[in-house]
Formats: structure tokens, C-alpha cells, sequence
């Protein structure tokens, strides 16, 4: 599983932060979304009262790894900046159950290298 903080310049430049997730202990951030997750697909709607501290997702080590990619989203715009951190957080085998239970599958075919190269800082 990987969670994806996306941001976008005010001149439509595109980042995304990815942050890599494997089995383990039940991860308290995820708990807090899960709370709120609907069952079932449906329109975007507001939480009254719920609040998001994006860096309770982040490991303690912000190493990174980068390159030059494309959303994974439609419409799989090119030229993205990827920022993925070295370090995998973990989440427990209930919640990503539930996650599975609520999304159908979400990711697309695996694409072309298309001559990308990953860096290290």
C-alpha cells in the first residue's frame, strides 16, 4: 500500500510525496481516515470536525529517493516530481482489509521507463 500527498504549484506545477506502507503495526493515522471512510463509493463530502496532520503519516526519516513521472490518476499528466521516502511506514492487516473492502481496485498498469532516471539526494 502507498499513500500519495499531492500538491500543485500556483503555476500548475505538479509533486507528489509517496509514502510507502507495509504490513505491521496498526498505523494510528490510517485509524483516524478509517473512522470517517465511507463503505461504498460516492461524491466527496466534508467531515465536520475532522482534521488531518499530514506528517502523523511521514516515517521518522524524511530520506528520499526522486524522478520526473506522471500522476497515477487520470489524466496520467507527465511531468510530475516524485518524492518517495526511503522509509516504509506500517499498517495493520485490519485496516488494510477495510480499505480493500471499501476501494476496488486502484491502480493502473505498470508504464514505460520512458529513459526516467531515480536520484538520490
Amino acid at each position: 500500500m502507498e499513500a500519495h500527498f499531492v500538491h500543485k504549484s500556483a503555476d500548475g506545477k505538479l509533486a507528489v510525496l509517496g509514502v510507502m506502507m507495509q504490513m505491521g503495526a496498526d498505523n494510528p493515522a490510517l485509524e483516524s481516515l478509517w473512522t470517517h471512510m465511507p463503505s461504498e463509493a460516492g461524491p466527496a463530502r466534508d467531515i465536520a470536525g475532522a482534521t488531518i496532520d499530514a506528517k502523523a503519516f511521514f516515517p521518522a526519516s524524511l530520506k528520499y529517493h526522486r524522478y520526473m513521472g506522471s500522476l497515477t490518476t487520470p489524466p496520467c499528466s507527465e511531468g510530475v516530481n516524485w518524492f518517495v521516502l526511503d522509509e516504509p511506514v506500517t499498517v495493520g492487516q485490519a485496516q488494510l482489509e477495510k480499505f480493500a473492502t471499501a476501494i476496488s481496485a486502484n491502480s493502473r498498469p505498470l508504464q514505460p521507463v520512458n529513459n526516467r532516471l531515480v536520484l538520490k539526494p
